[in-house]
C-alpha cells in the first residue's frame, strides 16, 4: 500500500519537492491522513507561477493530506503545509 501511495504522491507533488519516500511518509487510513516530512523544494517549483523570484533552495517541514476515505471521490481533499523555508533570488530590479 505504501509503495502505491508513494508512487501517487510522486506523480502529484514530484514537480515541486524532492524527498518523497517511505522513510518520511506516514499513513493513517482510519484518520484519512497522509503526512510527508522534511522535503526539499525543487529550484523550479514556482516557475509556472511567473513570480518575480527564483527559488535557489528550500525546505518544507511537513505536508499533510486529509481526505474522507468513504467519500474520496465526492469530498474535498485538504492540504496543510507547515513551515516553508526558502532562499530566493529576485528576477527583477523592482522595489516591493
Amino acid at each position: 500500500m505504501q509503495r502505491v501511495l508513494e508512487s501517487v504522491l510522486l506523480r502529484i507533488f514530484g514537480a515541486y519537492v524532492d524527498g518523497i519516500n517511505q522513510e518520511n511518509l506516514s499513513l493513517s487510513i482510519r484518520k484519512g491522513q497522509v503526512e510527508l516530512k522534511d522535503l526539499r523544494l525543487k529550484p523550479n517549483a514556482f516557475d509556472s507561477f511567473n513570480l518575480p523570484f527564483t527559488v535557489k533552495a528550500g525546505f518544507l517541514k511537513s505536508l499533510t493530506v486529509n481526505f474522507k476515505l468513504t467519500q474520496f471521490a465526492s469530498s474535498p481533499v485538504r492540504l496543510l503545509v507547515r513551515t516553508i523555508l526558502a532562499w530566493v533570488d529576485s528576477d527583477c530590479n523592482c522595489l516591493f
